[in-house]
């Protein structure tokens, strides 16, 4: 990696964030190098016989490699990929040190582009076929972040109606098998059980409808075998908190009083700890139907929440799913939904009669 790349990349950034768009004369190195970035390598057509031209090849590794440096530019800053794509082109990529680049990079600034820009890379996207593509998402949503607010509900407040002692039956009917064991084991249920076992009802399942209509309802779940649940829910932050609880569970001399202060300084998706339980937020929406039912799935997709994540390109996680997972043995743990209102009434109907 020459310094001359690096001086030349900050030096377009600078000229961008100044006129606050990007000169038609860049328009058409952008345009192909979106469409290295965003479309997919492999070739399924038949080669001709006799294979490819050796320039062809050539061509091809270029964009190959291409492609790789510009998506972990991407994925790493999105504000400094204009520029970069400007100035590195496939060529120079064949040599370019992109995980040397992105360790140096620590000049992360925002360029401000005007609605011209925006139209520019939308059309650009659209007649190239990329505009559904995830790396263009991403690069839209970082470039052009919308300002709506994120919406609120009086589930979060004292403005909503209070459910509590839900159906066992109702349970297993609405949230499906894995939800209903979980709750079975929750603290809540043992204690239930253990003061009368005949109990046909639980506290482990209480819900929040807020007074005002077609705001969200929020629906908490007291679960037991919480590190399982959370490990599919949330991949990332479930391996960090395994990895952090055993390495104090068997560093030799380590106090409870020494994890705690070291686990407070875990970063990324636990944006909250607490001396009892961590707070998980950003739950992987591929993992949801796989915990939860059908119903709840599409209560989910139908909260306002979940409409606003789509409207901001938040497309891989949402938290319309949270979980407070404690730290102690045996892990138990609540599970946070938030649900659109009508199936929020429809699901009330159900649970509590």
């Amino acid at each position: 990696m020459k310094a001359y790349h690096m001086s030349s990349i900050y030096r377009t950034r600078d000229d961008l964030r100044d006129c606050g768009t990007i000169p038609v004369e860049n328009y058409e190195t952008i345009a192909e190098r979106l469409v290295i970035t965003c479309k997919r390598h492999t070739d399924h057509r038949r080669r001709r016989k006799g294979g490819r031209a050796p320039q062809d090849l050539r061509t091809k590794y270029q964009e190959s490699k291409a492609q790789k440096s510009y998506s972990k530019v991407l994925e790493d800053d999105p504000h400094i990929f204009i520029p970069f794509i400007i100035d590195i082109s496939p060529r120079i990529c064949e040599s370019f040190d992109v995980s040397k680049f992105c360790e140096t990079h620590i000049e992360r600034q925002e360029i401000g582009f005007d609605e011209k820009t925006k139209s520019f890379l939308e059309e650009t996207a659209r007649r190239k076929g990329i505009d559904e593509s995830l790396p263009f998402k991403k690069l839209m949503r970082f470039l052009f972040p919308l300002r709506t607010p994120r919406p609120i509900t009086g589930a979060e407040t004292q403005d909503h109606y209070a459910y509590y002692l839900a159906e066992l039956t109702s349970i297993r009917n609405f949230f499906g098998d894995r939800i209903y064991e979980a709750v079975k084991t929750s603290a809540t249920r043992i204690k239930e059980n253990d003061l009368n076992p005949e109990r046909t009802t639980t506290e482990s399942v209480w819900t929040k409808i807020p007074r005002a209509d077609n705001e969200d309802a929020i629906v908490h779940l007291d679960v037991g075998g919480a590190f399982e649940l959370a490990s599919d829910l949330f991949p990332q932050a479930s391996q960090m908190v395994s990895s952090a609880l055993s390495t104090h569970r068997f560093a030799p001399g380590s106090s409870a009083l020494q994890a705690d202060a070291d686990l407070s300084e875990i970063p990324g998706a636990l944006n909250e700890y607490d001396n009892a339980y961590f707070t998980l937020h950003g739950a992987s929406d591929l993992a949801i139907s796989s915990v939860f039912s059908q119903r709840v799935s599409t209560a989910i997709a139908n909260s306002q929440l979940k409409y606003w994540e789509k409207q901001v390109l938040l497309l891989e996680t949402t938290d319309c799913v949270t979980m407070k997972l404690w730290r102690s043995q045996p892990q138990h743990g609540v599970i946070s939904l938030r649900i659109g209102f009508f199936m929020s009434t429809l699901m009330a109907n159900s649970l509590y009669g």
